[in-house]
């Protein structure tokens, strides 16, 4: 008596993972038609490839669970409950492709895979971007050089002498859009900033190039009629062009980059003595207005001003 209690409550365990497992493997069923249908609808050739692809392997693990379980009805002789086990099958199985399909969207998440690749490498985008602007332009146009290369004072300083104007802050003012877009020249979007010249050009020989230019442009800004020197991060309107339209995990994505870029940048920045007095950083929020921009570059220059004065 006791051996045929030890049996069947074992057999109700195997019941158990036998329903358990056919649900799974007919909810993966489920799963991969709809991702065949799906592969269909965008691409009508090569439909047998396809089908083999995305099912092969799912109809081989579903027949054969499947057939181990109605061997198991059928040695207990429970043929009527066929029926029902079918039944369960197609909605425990719907369920089980639900559960699937939202699995399958985070595994294949654009914020999981980038959190892969970063795990991998030790390298995300947003930081290898900030890395290579630092190395390969600011390093280059604001600090001076031993060989006589000026700094960006002293084309500032030069531009005062040859203008004949004052620039009260003396760096580069470096504008970090969040949406990652800016105008051609700052001052296509407003009246409020005036393009006045390009200070003094940079040339260096670089990557096989000879004579390499590099330049800066001073602007004026209104109604303060402040000079600045002033411009945003390329690297990021080469981010945004490479998603002119971008769907909303590109979206999550692009605010992964923008944040570790700018992290990055400052870390460089701030870590850096023969930069860190050259260039101000300006986090500039969705959808600002071209006067809103000219307001934020003013302010700047404002804090300079004030510090100026505490300091004396």
């Amino acid at each position: 008596l006791s051996n045929n209690l030890f049996l069947g409550s074992h057999m109700d365990n195997v019941y158990f993972l036998g329903s358990l497992l056919t649900y799974f493997s007919t909810g993966d069923l489920i799963w991969r038609i709809i991702l065949f249908i799906c592969d269909v609808v965008q691409n009508k050739k090569s439909r047998k490839l396809h089908f083999r692809i995305y099912c092969s392997g799912s109809f081989r693990y579903s027949v054969g669970i499947l057939g181990c379980v109605i061997t198991y009805y059928l040695s207990q002789g429970k043929t009527n409950n066929l029926l029902h086990l079918a039944l369960n099958c197609i909605l425990r199985g719907i369920i089980a492709a639900i559960i699937l399909c939202l699995y399958q969207v985070w595994n294949e998440g654009c914020l999981l895979t980038s959190i892969r690749f970063i795990r991998r490498s030790h390298l995300d985008c947003g930081t290898g971007m900030a890395k290579n602007f630092y190395n390969g332009y600011l390093k280059i146009v604001l600090p001076p050089k031993e060989d006589g290369t000026k700094g960006i004072v002293e084309r500032i300083n030069d531009c005062e002498s040859r203008e004949n104007i004052e620039i009260p802050l003396k760096k580069l003012l470096l504008l970090l859009p969040r949406d990652l877009y800016i105008t051609p020249l700052l001052s296509d979007v407003t009246d409020k900033i005036l393009k006045i010249t390009n200070i003094e050009k940079i040339e260096r020989d670089r990557c096989g190039t000879t004579k390499r230019v590099y330049k800066n442009t001073l602007y004026k800004l209104y109604p303060k009629e402040y000079y600045v020197v002033a411009e945003a991060a390329t690297p990021l309107l080469t981010w945004y062009e490479d998603f002119k339209h971008p769907d909303e995990m590109e979206n999550l994505l692009a605010e992964e980059v923008y944040a570790k870029f700018c992290k990055t940048l400052e870390n460089l920045i701030t870590s850096s003595p023969e930069l860190r007095d050259l260039i101000v950083l300006i986090p500039v929020p969705c959808k600002t207005s071209g006067e809103e921009v000219a307001k934020l570059l003013s302010d700047e220059v404002d804090k300079h001003l004030c510090s100026q004065i505490k300091s004396k």
